[in-house]
């Protein structure tokens, strides 16, 4: 293989060879089809060092239900939760009977950590090219993805271009914030205690930061799993929903009581109340 002292990658490209049949005795040759075939040694690395974390948490934690003659969760889950094992369970009340290591799926894993690859059509790209042109792709349908699940931008209900913009514009912004989340939300201890980032902002949607003119801000209690959420070391940044303006609730005028309530980190957004 070639090194790229650009991407710091070593890279081989081929050439493939494939017939496309038609109706009859009829064959087309895929246009210059290439594989462009990448290996970087710090991303083997880090896969490698993650997959031997995981296989001893893994372990650890059925060593620890054998131990104690526990009974194992569903299918699903022991799939789920040990994927690196072959687990042996009682059918009749799921008591752990036994667990050995997947050999043949961790050799398999640990071939092709380090390897991604592309493969072109009808281009004449050599393989740092491809990688400068699509390295990105994945990430760009990573975001898309959230955009239309995650922040509920799957369509675009605009009767203008100005109004398009500006959806765009809180669209951009929000996906900042919104990825700013889940990369504290991934760091962080929040990921064991939330099953997505869509959970904390859930979580923290009913938190509201309320201000009245000639009055000192008011931040409603965090209670239950928001207390976690808000935590100095954990999530910096709340997504504050509707604004609640009920007059029987009225703001603490407090500023000391303010003060202790709200996190020393804690950047929330608010509505100014006129």
């Amino acid at each position: 293989m070639l090194f790229d002292t650009e991407s710091r990658l070593y890279y081989k490209q081929y050439d493939l060879e494939y017939d496309v049949r038609g109706n009859g005795d009829s064959v087309h040759k895929a246009d210059r089809m290439k594989l462009d075939l990448f290996f970087d040694p710090f991303r083997r690395a880090a896969e490698q060092t993650e997959l031997e974390v995981a296989v001893e948490m893994q372990r650890r934690s059925l060593q620890s239900i054998l131990d104690a003659g526990g009974s194992v969760d569903d299918d699903e889950s022991i799939k789920k939760n040990y994927n690196w094992y072959e687990v042996s369970y009682d059918k009749k009340d799921r008591k752990l009977l036994s667990f050995s290591l997947d050999e043949k799926k961790i050799e398999n894993v640990k071939k092709t950590s380090g390897f991604f690859g592309y493969i072109t059509l009808g281009l004449d790209y050599t393989a740092p090219q491809t990688l400068d042109a699509y390295s990105l792709r994945d990430e760009q349908e990573k975001y898309f993805c959230q955009m239309k699940t995650q922040m509920g931008f799957d369509r675009q209900r605009n009767w203008s271009e100005e109004g398009k913009t500006g959806r765009l514009l809180i669209l951009f912004v929000g996906l900042i914030i919104s990825s700013y989340v889940r990369h504290i939300w991934k760091t962080t201890g929040l990921k064991k205690q939330f099953a997505s980032t869509q959970d904390i902002l859930d979580e923290m949607r009913s938190i509201r930061c309320i201000e009245h003119n000639g009055r000192a801000k008011f931040i409603t209690p965090f209670v239950g799993a928001q207390k976690i959420s808000a935590r100095p070391s954990a999530l910096t940044s709340l997504k504050v929903a509707e604004l609640n303006t009920n007059p029987e609730r009225s703001p603490r005028n407090d500023a000391d009581a303010l003060q202790r309530q709200r996190p020393s980190n804690l950047i929330v957004n608010y509505t100014k109340i006129c």
